[in-house]
């Protein structure tokens, strides 16, 4: 987006600095529930058997979807809205997933 509108910003990508329980350090999260603390963090964990899934060298995009979704439904009140592997460049779906599309 920067690129395209060719705004004068600079992006500079990080790490994100965690709480011990896996949820984002940051000053909004200090008001969530302990239920919607837990919701929150099953999204952490998700995300985490993503990026085994990757590591073990799986390239279908359908296998992360699923298995993001079974981890998030299983908490009882997390809601999911969408889960989409794309293309870090054209934000296309992907089908299949490789070293490029993992950053």
């Amino acid at each position: 987006m920067v690129r395209d509108l060719d705004l004068d910003v600079q992006v500079v990508p990080c790490t994100t600095v965690r709480e011990e329980d896996g949820l984002a350090m940051s000053s909004r999260n200090s008001y969530l529930s302990d239920n919607e603390r837990r919701q929150a963090v099953c999204l952490n964990q998700a995300l985490l058997e993503a990026r085994r899934l990757f590591e073990d060298n799986e390239s279908e995009a359908a296998r992360y979807i699923e298995t993001m979704t079974q981890r998030i439904e299983n908490e009882p009140d997390a809601k999911i809205d969408y889960i989409n592997l794309v293309n870090p460049e054209t934000l296309q779906d992907l089908e299949e997933v490789n070293h490029r599309a993992w950053r």
